[in-house]
């Protein structure tokens, strides 16, 4: 089998590779696209009561939801660090 994949030729090797690698930029830049439009900073606004959104968590898609309620998250306290007096 290797044999035969060695004897292949692959008409526009160069042509296709490029194609591929052309696909993966466009994909990571389609991912940087979703980031930036998800960042808080420019979505907070656009979530109001009523609104229609897309629900999607990871790769997992939850279907269509409606906004009823929002409010801004805190940012979690952290326990400050216990100083060990050593006297």
């Amino acid at each position: 089998m290797e044999k035969e994949r060695e004897k292949s030729v692959v008409e526009q090797e160069s042509t296709i590779a490029e194609y591929y690698d052309l696909k993966e930029k466009i994909a990571v830049y389609e991912q940087d696209m979703k980031d930036v439009m998800n960042h808080p900073n420019y979505c907070l606004p656009f979530i109001q009561p009523g609104r229609l959104i897309r629900i999607k968590h990871e790769k997992r898609l939850f279907d269509w939801g409606v906004v009823i309620n929002f409010s801004k998250r805190l940012k979690p306290f952290v326990y400050p660090l216990l100083r060990q007096h050593s006297n």
